[in-house]
């Protein structure tokens, strides 16, 4: 590599870095503390909690300096709806993003299943596309129920199950599941394939 090339691939680097770092912005607040805000962000939220980690109120930073504190003792009276929504909110962002509706539906069920356990969050890898026909097949291979199944799956890393997917007899569920579907569909398959001049077999 020439000076030059090897110059201009350091400067590419540097660019590169300064475009994905945060550009932020130090706000003094009302209360003294200093609050670090991205240049388009006005507002930064965050759950108060005492010693023992439950969550006790909200605190709200503006980036003007202005800053409120909301206990959840406040909205006693209205507890009922906040929770409504905030499960809504919860479980609606579970599904987004999702192109199955089976799969959306399956992912929904499996955090409700967490969330009714007490578990808010945990780590784990993004979802499989296709992992409520491979529980809806374990379900019938196994004759577990699909509360077990899911269970069974979220414990697993998304290699085994796509693994598992492979799997002969899972596979072979899988594929009639799949063509059971293809035959319930609205769409005309025969004039799809008439487009690139093959006939339904």
């Amino acid at each position: 590599m020439s000076a030059n090339a090897e110059v201009i691939g350091q400067a590419a680097v540097s660019a590169t870095l300064a475009k994905t770092k945060r550009e932020v912005i130090k706000v003094q607040m009302q209360d003294g503390r200093e609050v670090e805000f991205g240049l388009k962000q006005k507002l930064d939220k965050t759950v108060i909690r005492n010693d023992a980690g439950t969550p006790t109120g909200l605190r709200f930073d503006y980036s003007n300096g202005q800053t409120r504190t909301f206990a959840l003792a406040q909205f006693a009276d209205v507890s009922i709806v906040l929770q409504a929504h905030g499960l809504s909110q919860k479980l609606g962002d579970e599904g987004a993003g999702t192109d199955s509706v089976d799969d959306m539906v399956y992912d929904i069920d499996t955090l409700a299943d967490r969330l009714a356990k007490g578990v808010w969050s945990e780590k784990r890898e993004g979802g499989v596309a296709g992992v409520s026909i491979l529980a809806t097949a374990l379900v019938e291979a196994t004759g577990q129920t699909l509360e077990q199944i899911r269970a069974f799956l979220t414990e697993l890393k998304n290699t085994e199950k796509d693994a598992l997917k492979q799997e002969p007899r899972i596979k072979s569920i899988i594929d009639r599941l799949q063509a059971e579907k293809v035959k319930k569909s609205t769409v005309d398959l025969s004039a799809v394939l008439a487009k690139v001049g093959l006939k339904a077999a």
